[in-house]
């Protein structure tokens, strides 16, 4: 089996040691984390932590904004920081016509007064909010979990590969990390000849963390090519590896490809987190992530932001096409 294939069901792992566990618990899980990311690249977390109060009330904000007139929507399009509202057909997967999804993007707020912001540093920039207090604090507080949530499954990711708790630290002290709320309007009437809500594709950063509501319709591809769906399960969330923590483990991990089908008759919700490192990490390849048929010299450093920047100047140049 290759790097990129990937084989079984997504497993569901219990995060609760991480909270309330000893070393020994917690080094347990993240060796179950591991087999998981070696298997599949991609697990349902459960007790992950995150309030499961504050995720309704996400999803009811997320409802609110894509209900709001779309010229209101419009007018809080995305800015020069990639922040704020993406209409329907302005993503496009390679081999595929554009997704047929709407999306709301945020990002760590910066003022606009920052000196990376002045200094034009990529997605570094203040988010592009509407004029609704409670919709912000809502989404801010999630993201912030989210956050938390993926601070703490790179401690666990370290202890499960016989490294120290903080080996991953360096490199998410400000962590890149973008949060997209989703929008599938139910429009199986009108796709495009072989196109999707969202079309198949591997991340490119390094973790995803997805939130669904009840509707379905995700899928992930296994190595034999079949298409599995990843039915929405009460309190978990959707971890997907992407192509960055592919080359970063110098392969071990597996990085998943997954789409969105139309469930005829319904729309769709769903909440992504792009959980990267920081934006000026070199990142090296963990040392235990070498063998003899990988050795450690097979992957250099890779700067995270220049790949971001890169891998999403690409896509944008593709959707303009």
């Amino acid at each position: 089996m290759n790097s990129t294939e990937v084989s079984g069901p997504i497993r569901t792992i219990d995060f609760a040691a991480l909270r309330g566990g000893n070393h020994s618990s917690r080094e347990a899980l993240g060796r179950e984390i591991v087999t998981a990311f070696e298997e599949i690249g991609g697990i349902y977390a459960i007790n992950h932590g995150v309030d499961p109060v504050l995720v309704e009330d996400v999803f009811t904000a997320s409802r609110w904004f894509f209900a709001q007139p779309l010229s209101w929507r419009q007018a809080l399009g995305i800015n020069q920081w990639q922040r704020g509202f993406l209409a329907l057909r302005t993503n496009r997967k390679p081999g595929f016509p554009p997704d047929l999804r709407e999306a709301f993007d945020i990002g760590i707020d910066i003022p606009a007064d920052d000196p990376r912001v002045l200094g034009n540093k990529p997605f570094h920039g203040p988010n592009h909010w509407p004029d609704a207090p409670g919709f912000r604090s809502t989404v801010e507080r999630y993201f912030q979990a989210l956050r938390d949530f993926g601070f703490a499954l790179q401690e666990a990711l370290a202890l499960g590969l016989g490294l120290p708790n903080e080996w991953f630290q360096e490199y998410y002290g400000n962590a890149l990390s973008t949060m997209r709320l989703l929008h599938y309007p139910n429009a199986e009437q009108t796709l495009e000849a072989d196109g999707f809500p969202m079309a198949p594709h591997i991340d490119f950063g390094a973790f995803s963390f997805i939130s669904q509501d009840g509707t379905g319709g995700l899928e992930y591809q296994d190595s034999t090519e079949l298409w599995r769906p990843l039915q929405p399960t009460q309190g978990a969330l959707v971890v997907f590896l992407g192509g960055l923590m592919n080359y970063w483990s110098n392969g071990r991990f597996k990085a998943l490809r997954h789409r969105v089908v139309t469930v005829p008759g319904r729309q769709r919700f769903s909440i992504a987190m792009f959980y990267n490192p920081n934006f000026d990490a070199e990142l090296t390849c963990p040392p235990s992530c070498g063998s003899a048929n990988q050795p450690l010299s097979n992957n250099a450093a890779i700067a995270c932001g220049p790949y971001i920047l890169a891998q999403a100047k690409a896509r944008s140049a593709l959707t303009a096409q």
